[in-house]
């Protein structure tokens, strides 16, 4: 029987010492280790391209079948809906005509609003709807509930002060006015889709210089948003 000398060496001949079995494993190991740390710093700013790409890699090294990648819907554009508001600005515009209702249109790019002036539904300083305010409410209502496009109602005041034991800024009466007419309109139209929002005085249409511009900004807006607009409100539970 062979023996070794010291050093790993038989007498007239060198051998070098094989390794022991476990550091084959151990080498595997600490090399997919190396793999691994090198795979999470290059996701750790995350791309869902890179991403992709890199479960597409490690499925191929293992043979496996990779899942084809969904496809989302495009983001609507907001000129899609357009016919559609051009028809309803026409109908409605002949309806508020033809029952008396004082309320002015303006088409904005986020929909059709129906302006009321202060006077038209409320008294000075008031949230209380005044009872021909609450007929012209409702009289719209029976229009808006043939549109399925949501309707924001938004209240709006001038830029006079405002501080009584009922309302402390513009910010509540102006609230206070937008779900006052909210109420009526709910009587007819789905609550769901309806939302109201006081904007105080920071939403004029006329600057603050005289008593007539004032008049102009005291003011609720009926807002009939559009179809692609309404895609990216909350989601609602009918």
């Amino acid at each position: 029987m062979k023996r070794w000398r010291d050093g790993g060496k038989e007498e007239g001949l060198d051998f070098i010492r094989p390794s022991p079995h476990w550091l084959v494993t151990y080498a595997d190991m600490i090399t997919l280790l190396l793999c691994a740390f090198a795979l999470f710093f290059a996701m750790s700013t995350f791309s869902e391209t890179r991403f992709y790409a890199a479960r597409e890699s490690v499925a191929r090294t293992f043979g496996m079948e990779v899942a084809p990648r969904a496809v989302e819907n495009p983001v609507p554009q907001v000129q899609w809906d357009l016919p559609q508001l051009e028809s309803v600005e026409e109908s409605l515009r002949q309806y508020l005509e033809e029952h008396g209702i004082p309320a002015d249109m303006v088409r904005q790019e986020r929909g059709l609003v129906v302006r009321f002036s202060e006077v038209a539904l409320f008294d000075r300083g008031s949230a209380d709807l005044r009872p021909e305010g609450r007929r012209s409410l409702s009289a719209l209502a029976d229009f808006l509930v043939g549109v399925p496009n949501h309707v924001r109602v938004e209240g709006h005041t001038c830029d006079l002060p405002i501080h009584n034991a009922r309302y402390q800024s513009n910010w509540e009466l102006s609230t206070a006015r937008a779900t006052a007419a909210l109420h009526v309109l709910e009587e007819k139209i789905p609550q769901w889709r309806l939302s109201a929002a006081g904007y105080g005085e920071f939403r004029p249409v006329a600057p603050n210089d005289s008593e007539a511009n004032r008049a102009r900004n005291r003011r609720v807006d009926v807002v009939i948003l559009r179809l692609s607009l309404t895609g990216a409100e909350p989601e609602t539970r009918q």
